[in-house]
């Protein structure tokens, strides 16, 4: 038996909602999704998952934590419209290149 939150993670999984947030800190994010996954759940169903929650803003108050997790439901949305000004961001890129704003230079970033 699955403990409550993860029981509820699993029931929202099993809807087929593209778009599953988990308001969680990495590493607990990273324990609930290894046990719903030894408990069955599809790597594909796992998909949907979003953990953290939100845009990445940096240290939020729980405020706008919930307004970060809604700029990525738009998006994530907007991102299934053809022909949005996000299908672009659809594509995965094929490489990376160096961050100039990092300091170390074997951080990678996304090109976009």
């Amino acid at each position: 038996m699955l403990p409550e939150g993860e029981a509820a993670l699993e029931a929202a999984l099993t809807t087929g909602a593209r778009y599953v947030a988990l308001v969680a800190s990495e590493r607990r994010a990273a324990s609930v999704v290894g046990t719903l996954r030894a408990a069955g759940v599809t790597d594909g169903q796992l998909a949907a998952v979003h953990a953290p929650a939100g845009v990445d803003l940096g240290d939020l108050p729980h405020v706008e934590i919930a307004v970060a997790i809604l700029a990525q439901i738009v998006a994530e949305k907007a991102r299934s419209v053809p022909g949005s000004a996000t299908t672009h961001l659809r594509q995965k890129p094929a490489d990376t290149v160096v961050d100039p704003g990092v300091r170390d230079e074997r951080r990678p970033c996304r090109r976009r």
